[in-house]
């Protein structure tokens, strides 16, 4: 009974060692045959296929953003409200070099409580000044982060619905150089369609 089981271990074995010689004396085929198996196999044809079948596309962000009509009205209720800030900061800066202008010229005759007084007033008026320009330049800041955030939202929603409609895998922004070519061949330029669909 060993001596069966033995002898059957031999004929088993021996297949598989002479298949490892043939192996290595015919690597190269061997290598050919498993790419010309691999291409046949189905998985690796769908594979190939959806490589293909990859479809994305591409637009200038800012050119989309500045075609919308609200960018335009915003930008211009924006330079409005900086204007009128900067009319009020004149108007404060202008004031305090009137006071300072007074306080240089009566410095040399006025009493000691009335210069202390003045410089006070001074003092006061540039500080009023200082925390006026930085209040103003945070309510700027605020509202063009709002309003532009906002139509981000906009653009990005249009961008995310043309890519689901057209089953494009991306849609990459060229704007700063970022992609210095993308072939037109390989790619759709929606930027035209993007500014429609928010019109």
């Amino acid at each position: 009974m060993m001596k069966r089981l033995i002898l059957l271990a031999m004929i088993c074995v021996l297949p598989l060692m002479v298949n490892a010689q043939d192996i290595a004396t015919h690597e190269s085929d061997s290598v050919v045959t498993a790419v010309v198996d691999s291409l046949n196999n189905p998985v690796v044809q769908n594979v190939v296929v959806v490589e293909k079948t990859v479809k994305f596309g591409y637009l200038s962000y800012s050119t989309v953003m500045k075609q919308m009509d609200e960018y335009a009205e915003t930008m211009k209720t924006i330079e409005q409200l900086r204007v009128a800030y900067e009319a009020e900061l004149k108007r404060s800066e202008d004031n305090f070099s009137k006071l300072f202008a007074e306080y240089i010229e009566g410095q040399r005759t006025f009493p000691d409580n009335i210069l202390l007084k003045r410089q006070k007033e001074l003092q006061q008026a540039m500080d009023e000044s200082i925390k006026f320009k930085n209040e103003a330049r945070g309510i700027l800041e605020a509202k063009e982060k709002e309003v532009m955030d906002r139509l981000r939202r906009q653009i990005n929603d249009a961008i995310r619905k043309l890519a689901q409609d057209r089953h494009y895998a991306f849609i990459i922004n060229t704007d700063g150089d970022t992609y210095p070519f993308v072939n037109p061949e390989m790619g759709d330029n929606v930027t035209e369609d993007v500014i429609r669909m928010l019109k």
